[in-house]
């Protein structure tokens, strides 16, 4: 019993617990948001790269904004937690031409939220759930105003 309360104290001291405060926080997407962002699969890269972006945020979660040649459509932070920001939106009208990329979801799972930039990844999907043929890539956004 005397060596286990030593041993606790050294695990906490080396791995502490996290805490809501470190937390990416929705508020920082407070602005308008430009960049341009490129597909994982190689084929698409080549057909549209880059993917134009532009979004703005609102303090309420809400937002608006185009990809490619998309329209968002209620665009909102749906989830925060300390390793990423979820936003979804509905889109009119299609990214590009290319019939692959024929989908009316965008999911952007945002990895790293700092003062001026924005790093995440963009899922185009045809639903919120599960699409096997979902396409993926990166993009970079910098703050406007």
């Amino acid at each position: 019993m005397r060596m286990i309360v030593p041993l606790l104290l050294a695990f906490t001291t080396l791995f502490p617990a996290r805490t809501t405060s470190q937390a990416l926080a929705p508020t920082g997407l407070v602005s308008r948001w430009t960049g341009s962002g490129s597909f994982f699969n190689r084929d698409l890269r080549a057909k549209v790269d880059p993917v134009p972006f532009v979004a703005e945020f609102t303090a309420k979660g809400a937002g608006t904004g185009r990809v490619g040649q998309a329209i968002l459509q209620d665009a909102r932070v749906v989830r925060s937690t300390r390793d990423y920001v979820e936003v979804r939106a509905k889109l009119s009208g299609f990214i590009g031409l290319d019939p692959a990329l024929a989908k009316d979801r965008l999911v952007l799972v945002i990895t790293k939220l700092e003062a001026t930039t924005i790093q995440a990844e963009f899922h185009l999907k045809s639903n919120f759930t599960f699409d096997p043929r979902m396409r993926e890539g990166r993009v970079t956004l910098t703050r406007d105003r």
